[in-house]
């Protein structure tokens, strides 16, 4: 009878507050629980050991459940820490674990792992709430306490852990920081063990998150579990402008995003011809001035012409050929025609569309209705 009941507010705590955990915990995206629904060999154990999440998603850790409860994504559990217990949420349980313990070079030993305590209990629940709801303020008033000191650090984040019993301040530094001072003032200040962690300007980003020209949420703070490095190398391949203004995020660092398509634009340009920059024809001579990758093709300009001659990577080669041997096209005249023909339909599709038709409709209908009153 006792199981059931235990059982049955578990569900219930699950049901009814996991969404409100699940934005205090911020998370990243979980791995995909694919073998939940495969049913053990018969005389096979579940895997005990699971994945608990913490804040903002920023650790994931693995712990031995050997209180012989079951454990389901979702419930929150208090867990072994250096000092006291903390709160977490369970996001990965079962054959999964093992598998993912493989990928991030976990030693699954149980020995050597720390402990589930139980599934968080109504007063756990209760004191790590109010844990969180401190952060803020604790956070504004290390910051004073670091001016008064004259220390050059910013404290970005704060996280208490799930007992009140320890508190972690993140911080950026130009330098090196003496912060014995800070922290006694710190541990006088809020009573609780102290912890000082020097993070990166892309690990601030991260936790502090926000939104990218793209108008959605920051990808470090979203998906993104590790950094690498971003060269210029990847903005030069993708034709973008090399201002630091337009190519920096909220790091101040150049944007993750462009080593997402960065190898589809070197790919891309492998078939460009090399030393294209210029083209002797008969009428001139025809400098590069752009390059569409995507849509290969690049355009030229006459020195005495303000029009674009647009080519293809085929004609551009064929045309270098030519030069090689000592021959001249005569003109890049053919592209010409061929722009001017898209540029008429695109004037003629843009013509059949009158903007106007809607506000007509407006008008056409407050009058019939002036006119029904009277």
């Amino acid at each position: 009878m006792e199981e059931l009941i235990s059982k049955t507010q578990s569900q219930h705590r699950k049901t009814n507050y996991e969404s409100i955990y699940r934005k205090i915990l911020n998370e990243k995206l979980s791995v995909y629980n694919w073998l939940g629904n495969i049913d053990l060999p018969e005389g096979q154990k579940q895997f005990s050991i699971v994945e608990v999440s913490f804040k903002k998603g920023a650790s994931k850790e693995f712990f031995i459940n050997d209180t012989g409860s079951e454990l389901d994504a979702g419930i929150l559990v208090a867990v072994e820490a250096p000092a006291g217990h903390d709160i977490g949420m369970v996001t990965l349980v079962g054959r999964l674990v093992e598998l993912q313990m493989k990928k991030k070079k976990v030693n699954p030993d149980p020995a050597g792992l720390k402990r589930v305590y139980r599934i968080a209990g109504d007063k756990d629940i209760t004191i790590w709430e109010e844990a969180k709801a401190l952060e803020h303020a604790t956070m504004v008033k290390a910051r004073i306490i670091a001016r008064d000191l004259n220390l050059e650090l910013k404290v970005t984040d704060v996280d208490y852990q799930g007992d009140k019993k320890k508190i972690t301040f993140y911080f950026t530094a130009p330098s090196r920081v003496d912060f014995r001072e800070l922290v006694k003032l710190y541990a006088r200040e809020f009573r609780a063990k102290i912890e000082m962690r020097q993070i990166s300007i892309r690990q601030e980003a991260a936790r502090i998150g926000g939104l990218g020209p793209c108008g959605k949420e920051l990808c470090c703070t979203s998906w993104m579990t590790e950094f690498k490095s971003v060269s210029n190398a990847a903005a030069r391949h993708q034709n973008l402008d090399l201002s630091p203004d337009r190519l920096a995020s909220h790091c101040g660092r150049l944007e993750c995003c462009l080593n997402f398509e960065h190898a589809a634009y070197k790919e891309a340009l492998a078939d460009f011809p090399k030393k294209a920059d210029k083209l002797v024809t008969e009428a001139g001579e025809a400098r590069l001035i752009k390059t569409d990758i995507l849509r290969r093709m690049m355009f030229y300009k006459y020195a005495d012409k303000s029009k674009l001659y647009s080519l293809s990577t085929d004609q551009v080669k064929e045309y270098l050929e030519m030069n090689i041997k000592g021959e001249k096209p005569e003109t890049l005249a053919i592209q010409e025609e061929v722009i001017k023909e898209e540029q008429t339909e695109s004037m003629d599709v843009i013509g059949e569309v009158n903007i106007n038709r809607l506000g007509n409709k407006r008008k056409k209908k407050k009058y019939y209705r002036r006119k029904k009153r009277r």
